[in-house]
């Protein structure tokens, strides 16, 4: 459920959670990010060397396994030492689920108001359900649509949250900042402000074998660096700049964006993120 923020602000009519009508707001267009040229190429099989021994690294403590995943509650200690032995990222169903790639997500709030199960199927519906409650889950983060977001399931504004995104192939990449469906719903939610950017990349990325879906998993995942970036409150894109990562091959990168802190909510104590893709530079 959307936590109501604390600020005094005038409320808007909807928010993460909400359940009134969603403002007819067109989105906005993704600003250009400069010295790109597009977002990078799916994810080819990388598997390690031939003899090389795999590294003895930590493993991610996951819980509140659902539809969605299980939330990585560990990821900001593990994002401090040498690497993590496995996360995996997956869609099913067509939902766009996550696993082990955020220390929390939102769940919507309300009942779910889809189609009653009939008899001769007794659960007919369970796709849909499962997309609803998979609203603000973090796959939907990366599955290059500005429309949708991952949402911080915590108390308070997020500070402290944790998203990993997959950058394959890519040495730039951007970010959506807030929830940009339309700009009533990027105010209404917190922004992230501050953020630690870390960029891993693993030492093995194979197919995940999930039923009915397809995804990914990785292991070995190598922490290369990491820095501090303020972001701009505004909509549409704007770069997130990666660490210097000198051994860094691009083959299977991913990076860790850990919300230090938030521009607030006016309504809504949620913070979101839209999008983050790696680019190819020119």
């Amino acid at each position: 459920m959307a936590r109501p923020a604390t600020l005094g602000l005038v409320a808007l009519a909807l928010g993460c959670g909400g359940g009134a009508p969603q403002p007819t707001e067109e989105k906005p267009t993704p600003d250009p990010v400069e010295e790109v040229t597009d977002v990078v190429a799916p994810l080819l099989r990388v598997d390690p060397g031939a003899g090389e021994a795999a590294p003895d690294y930590p493993d991610v403590e996951g819980e509140k396994r659902g539809p969605c995943g299980a939330s990585a509650t560990n990821l900001p200690t593990l994002l401090q030492g040498p690497g993590i032995r496995r996360l995996e990222e997956y869609t099913n169903y067509g939902i766009g689920q996550s696993s082990l790639l955020a220390t929390s997500y939102l769940p919507p709030s309300g009942p779910y108001r889809g189609t009653d199960p009939v008899e001769e199927d007794p659960d007919p519906d369970m796709s849909a359900r499962d997309a609803w409650g998979c609203k603000y889950a973090p796959g939907k983060a990366f599955d290059r649509d500005a429309t949708t977001a991952w949402c911080e399931g915590v108390a308070g504004s997020g500070e402290g949250q944790v998203l990993v995104a997959p950058i394959p192939n890519a040495r730039l990449a951007r970010i959506g900042a807030g929830y940009q469906k339309s700009e009533a719903l990027r105010t209404a939610n917190g922004r992230p402000r501050r953020v630690k950017v870390t960029l891993m990349e693993a030492r093995e990325a194979t197919p995940a074998g999930v039923q009915s879906g397809e995804g990914w998993t990785y292991r070995d995942v190598k922490i290369l660096g990491a820095h501090e970036v303020e972001l701009e409150d505004r909509g549409g894109w704007q770069p997130l700049p990666l660490p210097e990562a000198p051994g860094y091959q691009e083959r299977a990168g991913l990076v860790a964006v850990e919300i230090l802190s938030v521009y607030p909510g006016g309504k809504y104590e949620d913070t979101c993120i839209s999008e983050i893709e790696g680019l190819v530079a020119q």
